[in-house]
């Protein structure tokens, strides 16, 4: 399964829409391109997982540096969506849920990442 990536501005919400398995070089592209998106001055962040239902591990690690970030900005804000209960589970089981919110679907999330 091909990893591949979009993002969709949502007002001042950017939507990273993932598709395919996440692994370790993928979880980096999506490090990568938010990091541009913050240097552009972009603080929120949904993350849809809805096409993206396993994550390995060592991408795991990668996604928790990136939401980990907040603790430093706390402007910045991520929201996950259309997790797998794969995923779910195995985020929860890391502590991921403590830097990023998990909702069921990107509407919820955009809303929940737009509030102030």
């Amino acid at each position: 399964m091909a990893f591949s990536m979009n993002l969709e501005p949502a007002g001042e919400v950017t939507v990273v829409v993932l598709d395919g398995y996440v692994d370790k070089p993928a979880a980096r592209q999506v490090c990568e391109r938010v990091t541009a998106e913050r240097q552009a001055g972009r603080r929120r962040f949904v993350i849809d997982f809805e096409r993206a239902p396993l994550v390995n591990s060592s991408a795991l690690a990668e996604l928790i540096d990136l939401v980990s970030q907040n603790i430093q900005d706390g402007k910045l804000r991520f929201v996950f969506c259309g997790l797998s209960p794969t995923c779910r589970f195995s985020f929860n089981t890391v502590g991921i849920f403590l830097y990023a919110q998990p909702v069921a679907t990107r509407a919820e999330a955009v809303a929940l990442a737009a509030q102030p």
